[in-house]
C-alpha cells in the first residue's frame, strides 16, 4: 500500500506499524524502533480514507479479533497487538 511512510535504520526484517495519529501507545511504539535506530514503515489508519481504513481493519482481523492499536506486523514473529515493549525487544533481537 502507497500510504506507508518508511523509516530509515536497520533492516532486521519486514516491519509494518499500523497506528493511530492520536493513540499515545502508537507513537511509544515508533519511539521505541527509532531508538534503537530499526527501519520499518507506517501508517496512521485514522487518517486513510475511509474505504481504505476499511479494507486495512478487515486485513487485520485476521491477526485479532479486537483491533487495539498499534498492531506491528513483521516477517519474523507473531503480530504484536497494543505496544508490548518486551515483545518489541524481542523482535529487533532476534537473529
Amino acid at each position: 500500500m502507497s500510504n506507508f511512510i518508511k523509516m530509515k535504520g536497520k533492516n532486521i526484517c519486514n516491519i509494518r506499524v499500523y497506528a493511530l495519529s492520536t493513540c499515545i501507545w502508537c507513537k511509544r511504539a515508533k519511539t521505541f524502533l527509532d531508538s534503537y535506530n530499526i527501519e520499518y514503515s507506517y501508517v496512521f489508519v485514522d487518517l486513510l480514507p475511509e474505504n481504505e481504513q476499511e479494507e486495512i481493519e478487515n486485513m487485520l482481523c485476521e491477526y485479532t479479533s479486537i483491533l487495539s492499536y498499534p498492531i506491528i506486523l513483521s516477517d519474523k514473529c507473531e503480530p504484536i497487538i497494543g505496544y508490548n515493549q518486551q515483545k518489541l525487544k524481542n523482535l529487533i533481537d532476534e537473529k
